[in-house]
């Protein structure tokens, strides 16, 4: 829903030298029309830029402003290139209905580039247009280094749609369950689930499947089966991608398709549930074969085991880290979360510490000091989210303890973590907020998970399940969930920005 809150106007104007040159700079400011939350800008450019746009509309991202005869524009991933004569840039672009249907009109006067050059974008359709990228690039003789960056949004921003990705009947498959959501080095999105044949729990012929994206999601790749150990139980996967190598590796597990998951916790199975890894070194297109390695994060008194699900994480020397939990003792019951890590780009895996009884299913991630925090869902007691920190890159864990203000409906969560603003942390928490698995929320936190006051966004009423979030070449969050619709689970994607957060 759109709420028309009037124009926004965005002006720089010079005041002193952008470094490495002898122009003006510039300083900026802001004004808007009934906003609901602050502008966050920057700019270091000594020309003078004017953003105009009638109407809601979302305007974020707009990086390398520079004197030019060239106009480079990004639409929801959608690329065009005008070249114009060297005296004016005001072509009119036409976008077609997949893109929102928009008209951008750009008037660059050159002879006036130094020191100032103007743009305009007027928004001439009813429908919601988001204007992501636009790239000025000089080609002229003078051409310089000036930059400017500015990051401007606003509540006006409508959610995307939910759009449901993978549903009961796809493929063969009766149902699908379990997100898991990666965005790659190159920006590809890669979405796997399980696909699960027999269309029950986690028992009986389930394959791991996927879909990948190279436009933020709104366009996906036809479903690909990237697992599939005949009739087994192949999934209960995690990934990671590694930013060094670019390969995405995904750990998952094996049980006995024959065997009731109770039965296999409880021992009673000849065969036990095994742990796998396997990679892809080009965005998702092909994958190794799963390779076993069971013996090296498994201890033999285990039973059922589980990674993650959703992500892992790499941390800053280069380990990738998984979250996982098993069930021990007698006869399966207590279950425990632990952690799973590589040192060489996933070469050889080891098993790291236990995080405290009682947790299951677990996400991690990494904080400005280098310690780790981990955040499990509990397998009883009160409706709150179980804890735990590492010093020493998953190898111990420190006693659990409880967040009281994070509902944990007995459900896996997700964790996703964005780059600082204002020099502080941006940590995000996906879940279903309650009563139950009910009405999936977004919360931010900007003290690395110490408190989730920095804003919430419901993004589903109803119910809500298991999630997994990435974030989108285009600035925005990308979120894989499944919840239960039409008499079967389906997967959701949607995306969102974070000023959409609003405080509770």
């Amino acid at each position: 829903r759109q709420r028309m809150l009037g124009n926004l106007r965005r002006r720089t104007t010079q005041s002193g030298p952008a470094e490495g040159t002898t122009e003006p700079g510039v300083s900026c400011e802001d004004y808007a029309a009934a906003m609901r939350s602050p502008i966050a800008s920057t700019a270091f450019c000594f020309s003078t830029v004017f953003l105009w746009f009638a109407s809601s509309s979302a305007f974020a991202d707009v990086t390398r402003v520079q004197p030019n005869d060239r106009v480079r524009t990004e639409v929801d991933g959608g690329r065009f290139t005008e070249r114009t004569d060297p005296r004016w840039v005001a072509p009119s672009l036409d976008l077609a209905s997949s893109l929102h249907a928009a008209r951008i009109v750009w008037q660059i006067p050159l002879p006036e580039v130094v020191p100032a050059e103007s743009v305009h974008h007027q928004r001439q359709h009813a429908r919601r247009f988001d204007f992501r990228h636009v790239h000025f690039e000089a080609t002229r003789q003078d051409r310089n280094d000036a930059r400017a960056t500015v990051a401007l949004a606003t509540q006006t921003e409508a959610p995307a749609t939910q759009q449901r990705l993978f549903h009961s009947g796809q493929e063969g498959y009766p149902r699908y369950r379990i997100p898991t959501l990666v965005a790659t080095n190159s920006g590809d999105l890669v979405a796997i689930c399980e696909g699960r044949k027999d269309g029950g729990g986690l028992t009986g012929n389930v394959d791991l499947v996927c879909k990948r994206s190279r436009d933020n999601g709104r366009t996906w790749s036809k479903l690909q089966r990237i697992g599939d150990f005949g009739d087994d139980t192949f999934g209960n996967q995690s990934a990671v991608v590694d930013r060094h190598t670019g390969v995405i590796w995904v750990a998952c597990t094996c049980s006995p398709g024959e065997h009731l998951e109770a039965a296999i916790t409880r021992g009673e199975t000849d065969r036990s549930t095994r742990v796998f890894v396997f990679s892809s070194d080009d965005d998702g297109e092909t994958w190794s074969r799963p390779r076993d390695i069971t013996s090296a994060v498994k201890q033999p008194a285990w039973t059922w085991y589980g990674c993650g699900p959703g992500v892992g994480i790499q941390l800053r020397d280069g380990r990738l880290l998984f979250a996982a939990y098993h069930c021990e003792g007698n006869q399966g019951k207590t279950v425990r979360s632990h952690s799973i890590y590589s040192d060489d780009h996933g070469q050889t895996w080891h098993l790291g510490g236990n995080a405290g009884g009682g947790n299951s299913e677990s996400q991690v991630l990494q904080r400005r000091d280098g310690s780790i925090y981990l955040s499990a869902r509990t397998s009883g007691g009160p409706h709150q989210r179980s804890l735990a920190d590492s010093k020493d890159g998953g190898k111990t864990w420190s006693t659990k303890r409880f967040d009281e203000s994070l509902y944990d409906a007995f459900c896996q969560a997700s964790l996703l973590k964005l780059s600082p603003t204002a020099g502080q942390p941006r940590w995000l928490y996906c879940h279903p907020a309650g009563p139950g698995r009910r009405n999936l929320t977004v919360r931010m936190s900007r003290d690395e998970g110490r408190t989730w006051t920095g804003g919430t966004l419901r993004l589903r009423a109803g119910d809500s399940q298991y999630s997994s979030m990435a974030r989108l070449r285009n600035g925005r969050v990308g979120v894989l969930y499944d919840c239960w619709q039409d008499n079967n689970y389906q997967l959701y994607f949607t995306t969102f920005a974070t000023t959409q957060l609003q405080p509770e």
